[in-house]
């Protein structure tokens, strides 16, 4: 450790200074390797400075080590300290080094704290991943003396010095003094890591974590509200793909809330066995839920019964990965996995929503594809950003799995626009379905049962029977026209009238076909001569503007019987309508062509009024 020292003319030398001209006279070597290979004729030597201490009067709020530390990269996790910094492996620790990949190595960064106040000093250094395995750090003082703090990530939360979510340790450094430190840390399997530590004061280190947790909750909570909404109207509508979806919201919080370690902070401090299990088995329910639900959402069992097929198979595999890796699956198995599955499950979905939305026409997985472009974005930087540098930021692989949070909470906003959009389409289906049903194919005009609701509507509001009038229109000697002309002729005559009809009456009006030949009118006139002479006009523009058909011209004529709604308070539409009806006959009794009033005196057999041939 740091307590064994080079003297240099009588003077102790750290090992931070030890390192770093080994380093660089390897450096040296292989750089003046590679000019000769290449034959020119020059050498050249290149010079270490000395890494600069942190002196505590600068600290700043969270500082990072870049430019302050040494670090150093083995696959041996047991090597001692004093073994370690005898390593020739140390270098720099800047910002073009601090995404490491996707490993389990044993990391080390040494640096120097340097008490350039008189008052006592008391930091933090942090690491923002929750999960690693091991967090030890070495506090060495100019005697030799060494103070070690182990961190442990599946410890019992009572144990941990400070209520931290992460890997943390405390750093006193007396007045006008200095410490040497040496940071260690690895996870027993591979994960993507990043090397940058962070330095706190005691105070601003109680704000972050206020922070922090605050930023985890903040995500977490929206996810978990949408989860609950979801899963509540779908058991209420009995929608499974909206239960599925609110599952996959379920593993995305209890992923989030175990990889950041907020659960383990605010749900379950007694309960470590919960942080002991891990996070991956909640990936794979999220894989296995987002295949499920995009199976039923896009309806696959229609459109592509292949990718069906292959939907329902890898949900059930990821279904069976997350149970396996809560009883037999190590942690070095279902880790990779786990990546693949949501990895693939994202690229997976996104194409088939792409398809969906562009060679399907479903209007609605455009926001599937909007959503699940920002997860794989989110979830590839997240598993592959440790092992981006990019030069212009200090970005780190939390940073990008920080990002995932925020995309997925993006996502679950889109995916709900989509369930909504869906739902309203079902909503207009239904309402067309009603209209389908509420009317003629032949004409487009009401049948019997679209009437009936618009009588139970005008009833509802009010306006029943008010100044309503109902008319029962029969056209004269059908039959004969059918097998005259045939029976295509007398459905152009059928659709002729219905013209006629809608074009003699106001659009308030209702217009209905009960069936063959016979249609009904109910519209509004303040006396029997106005009601009369609606029914006439409409009559006489029948009678005159004859029916084309192929070649030649239909002659037809109807009668009608009319009847006052406000006459019989007591008959509902059936009974108003046995009414209009036997006015009806009556006109046809009475010689056809010609509209009957109910009640007058031809209704009993008189000569009638307005009688045609």
């Amino acid at each position: 450790m740091l307590s064994t020292h080079t003297c240099l003319g009588g003077v102790a030398v750290p090992p931070i200074m030890r390192i770093l001209p080994q380093f660089g006279a390897r450096l040296a070597l292989a750089w003046l390797l590679v000019l000769l290979a290449v034959g020119v004729v020059q050498a050249g030597v290149l010079q270490w400075q000395d890494i600069p201490p942190i002196e505590l009067s600068r600290l700043s709020s969270g500082t990072t080590l870049f430019g302050f530390a040494a670090y150093s990269r083995s696959s041996e996790p047991d090597l001692t300290l004093d073994a370690a910094l005898e390593t020739p492996t140390w270098q720099p620790l800047t910002a073009s080094t601090r995404n490491q990949g996707i490993t389990a190595d044993t990391f080390r960064i040494a640096f120097r704290l340097v008490n350039d106040t008189n008052h006592d000093q008391s930091l933090v250094i942090s690491h923002d991943i929750a999960n690693l395995s091991t967090f030890a750090v070495n506090v060495i003082a100019p005697d030799g003396e060494d103070t070690r703090t182990v961190f442990r990530a599946n410890d019992p939360f009572a144990d941990r010095a400070l209520p931290y979510a992460g890997p943390a340790a405390e750093i006193s450094v007396p007045a006008s003094a200095s410490r040497d430190v040496v940071v260690s840390f690895r996870n027993d399997y591979i994960i993507p890591l990043h090397i940058s530590l962070h330095l706190w004061s005691a105070s601003t280190f109680e704000r972050h974590i206020i922070v922090n947790t605050a930023f985890y909750v903040f995500w977490i909570a929206c996810l978990l509200m949408t989860a609950v909404f979801w899963t509540l109207y779908g058991t209420i509508m009995r929608q499974l793909r909206m239960v599925a979806y609110a599952v996959y919201m379920y593993g995305l919080v209890a992923t989030y809330a175990l990889f950041s370690g907020v659960g383990y902070l605010v749900l379950y401090p007694d309960r470590p066995w919960i942080a002991e299990l891990g996070f991956h088995w909640s990936l794979f329910l999220v894989a296995a839920a987002a295949f499920e639900f995009a199976r039923r959402h896009l309806e696959m069992a229609a459109n592509h019964p292949l990718h069906n097929r292959i939907l329902i198979g890898v949900a059930l595999f990821c279904l069976a990965l997350s149970v396996g890796s809560l009883v037999v699956l190590p942690m070095s198995v279902e880790a990779p996995l786990s990546f693949v599955a949501v990895n693939g499950a994202t690229l997976y979905i996104m194409t088939l929503s792409w398809i969906a939305w562009i060679r399907d026409g479903v209007s609605y997985a455009k926001w599937m594809v909007f959503g699940w472009v920002s997860v794989a974005i989110g979830a590839l930087l997240s598993t592959f950003g440790s092992m981006l540098n990019f030069p212009y930021t200090t970005a780190t692989h939390t940073d990008f799995v920080q990002l995932a949070f925020a995309a997925t909470v993006l996502e679950s906003l889109l995916l709900s626009i989509s369930l909504a959009q869906w739902l309203r389409g079902q909503e207009t289906a239904r309402v067309a379905a009603e209209e389908a049903a509420a009317r003629d194919a032949l004409t487009g005009l009401l049948n019997r049962r679209g009437f009936g609701r618009r009588v139970d509507r005008l009833a509802a509001s009010g306006n029943w029977p008010g100044n309503l009038w109902l008319a029962a229109i029969d056209i004269d000697r059908f039959k004969h026209i059918n097998d005259t002309h045939s029976h295509a002729a007398g459905d152009a005559v059928l659709v002729h009238l219905a013209g006629i009809l809608v074009a003699g009456v106001r659009a308030e009006d209702t217009i209905a076909r009960f069936g063959g030949e016979e249609f009904v009118l109910l519209f509004s006139a303040h006396t029997e001569s106005t009601a009369r002479s609606v029914l006439e006009r409409t009559r006489e523009q029948f009678e005159m503007k004859r029916t084309s058909y192929g070649t030649g011209m239909i002659f037809h004529t109807f009668s009608a019987g009319l009847v006052r709604a406000a006459d019989h308070p007591g008959a509902d539409k059936a009974g108003l309508v046995a009414l209009a009806d036997q006015a009806l006959y009556a006109a046809k009794r009475n010689g056809r062509n010609r509209v009957h009033v109910f009640g007058s005196e031809s209704q009993h057999g008189g000569d009638g009024r307005h009688a045609h041939s």
